[in-house]
Parts: C-alpha cells; structure tokens; sequence
C-alpha cells in the first residue's frame, strides 16, 4: 500500500500541535494558525510560509543568523518575524524556531535558559506569551 508524503504544513502541524494546548486551526484572516489558549503563536500560508512574532531580543538573534525575515506586514520592525518554506531543512528550521515541547517558566527563566541554550526560541516565545 502507498502512503502519501506529509506536505510541509502538515509536517509542522503536527509537530506544534503536540505540545500540551496548542491547538490549530482557521485564523481570523483565513491563515491556519497556532493558537495557546486565547492566543496565537504563529501562523502559515499554506506550505509556504510561518509568520511568527519574538521577544525582540530573540527576533534579533535569529535574523542575524539568516533564520528569519520581517513580517511583510511589518516591514523594518523587528519582532514580527517570516520564513519561507521551501526545502526539508527548511522544515526542520520551522520546527526547530517553533520548539519541541512547552514548558511553564517564568519569562525571566526563559530567557536565562535561551541564553544558555538550554530552549528552542519559541518554548520562550510560548513561555514570555502564556
């Protein structure tokens, strides 16, 4: 029997949407977005792009590595953040920005823990926003 290749959305989706109250879904501007409770953590266009929002302080830190771009919304304002999506590292990026699992920290712990490179750069996302 053939299986059918998880597409790039699907690959992310199931990821981010195992972590404890994460729920994804139809956003308010028809973009499949991620949400934690009452707020969003992310979003995709389809296959080809997360739009996503960081503390400052980690947008900077992933758009000097090449990770990330301004949110086309927002352009020249660091802390709305977008990445294409094209290849399978691609995807692993996607996931990797978006963490693997979500912890309850404190966000002055976060950031401790980031800076020691202990969580993904949006297990502090989620923990700053929660």
């Amino acid at each position: 029997m053939l299986t059918k290749a998880q597409t790039a959305s699907e690959q992310i989706t199931s990821e981010v949407t195992s972590w404890p109250g994460v729920q994804a879904g139809v956003g308010q501007r028809s973009e499949f977005a991620f949400t934690l409770g009452r707020r969003e953590i992310g979003h995709l266009h389809g296959d080809h792009v997360l739009h996503i929002g960081f503390p400052k302080a980690v947008w900077h830190e992933l758009y000097e590595a090449g990770r990330i771009g301004y949110h086309p919304v927002f352009p020249g304002k660091p802390g709305y953040a977008a990445r294409r999506i094209q290849t399978d590292e691609d995807i692993r990026d996607v996931k990797s920005c978006c963490g693997s699992t979500t912890t309850a920290r404190s966000p002055a712990t976060a950031y401790r823990s980031r800076e020691a490179g202990q969580i993904s750069c949006c297990e502090l996302l989620l923990s700053v926003r929660g």
